[in-house]
């Protein structure tokens, strides 16, 4: 008797965990989803596709989009749906399939309706589907039925150091939407035209920024020139080295550069002999050209004291053509 409840129990007990699991994967019996649930994404590696893109924004090359032909891919959805990519898009519109966004953080379909000029969606810097006026919006994937492509793009608010994965899909339209293929989108942002640092000044007194080593890539990006074209060109005055207003970005003396700025802890013009003079920032030139900016402290600031200074390089002619460095800073152990 004893051991037949033993065995009754058991049993029980496996049915009870089998019907409890939330996982996807390891459930027994699969479960049907209702209109307003988000599906579970089934792990797939072959219904992936990841494509990876950099942005430089603010330089005359600048793009803000990638495309991705889905014919490129006309395998995978024949392999994954079943279909050509013209079925794919005619079953959208019958409603045999859907286009939706996928949360990679809970591996999960997101059914929201479009946001973006109904055809896909806006994202936030969470990688998650947002408003159109959402202020935390950086991105938009949207699907171009006509040109059979999905279109990836940051929106003016993705500054600099942005990173995003944006995540969508089509899927054969049911309770789970097992039949699928995936786009990931890798999307980052760099500005050359600004340069942000942090520095410690210490008992050295100086700090050096080696541009040809360090910079000439963001020249070239900026100005369209060589290193060495550059160099041409400041020389001749065509280009300026200029001080920026560090709170506001604007230049403070655009028409009238020098070699040599000396600036209070607020980044504002002072002089070399004034009680306010905190940081000194010059170019330094050889026979080639210019080869370093070279910033020193008033080394009778007391340690702890925190500043900032903005310099760079503008065109004469051409304001949009220029390139700033923007160095935040710490008086730190001076060794006096």
């Amino acid at each position: 008797m004893k051991k037949n409840i033993l065995s009754i129990f058991c049993c029980l007990s496996l049915l009870a965990l089998a019907s409890c699991s939330d996982d996807y994967n390891d459930a027994s019996t699969k479960h049907v989803y209702g209109e307003n649930e988000d599906p579970y994404l089934k792990v797939d590696e072959d219904a992936q596709i990841t494509q990876t893109e950099t942005f430089k924004i603010n330089i005359a090359s600048s793009t803000t989009q990638t495309v991705v032909n889905l014919e490129g891919y006309a395998e995978q959805f024949e392999t994954q749906l079943g279909m050509s990519v013209d079925g794919v898009l005619s079953g959208l519109e019958d409603g045999s399939v859907v286009f939706y966004p996928i949360n990679a953080s809970r591996n999960k379909w997101t059914k929201i309706a479009y946001t973006k000029d109904d055809s896909g969606w806006y994202f936030n810097s969470a990688n998650q589907p947002c408003a159109a006026d959402d202020a935390d919006r950086k991105a938009t994937v949207t699907l171009d039925k006509t040109a059979k492509s999905l279109i990836a793009a940051v929106t003016p608010e993705a500054g600099g150091g942005t990173s995003l994965q944006l995540n969508v899909g089509f899927a054969k339209n049911g309770p789970d939407f097992d039949d699928y293929v995936r786009f990931t989108f890798n999307l980052s942002v760099d500005d050359p035209t600004y340069i942000y640092m942090d520095y410690t000044f210490s008992y050295d007194g100086a700090y050096t920024i080696e541009l040809p080593e360090d910079y000439a890539s963001n020249i070239e990006d900026v100005f369209g020139m060589s290193f060495s074209e550059f160099n041409d060109a400041l020389n001749a005055g065509e280009i300026q080295f200029a001080l920026a207003d560090p709170a506001t970005q604007e230049w403070i003396n655009r028409g009238t550069p020098a070699t040599t700025y000396y600036t209070n802890l607020a980044g504002q013009v002072t002089q070399a002999d004034a009680d306010d003079f905190a940081v000194s920032a010059a170019y330094e030139m050889n026979s080639n050209g210019v080869e370093s900016l070279i910033f020193k402290y008033n080394n009778t600031l007391a340690e702890g004291t925190t500043g900032q200074i903005c310099v760079g390089f503008v065109d004469k002619n051409d304001e949009g053509k220029a390139m700033k460095f923007m160095i935040s800073y710490y008086i730190g152990a001076l060794g006096k």
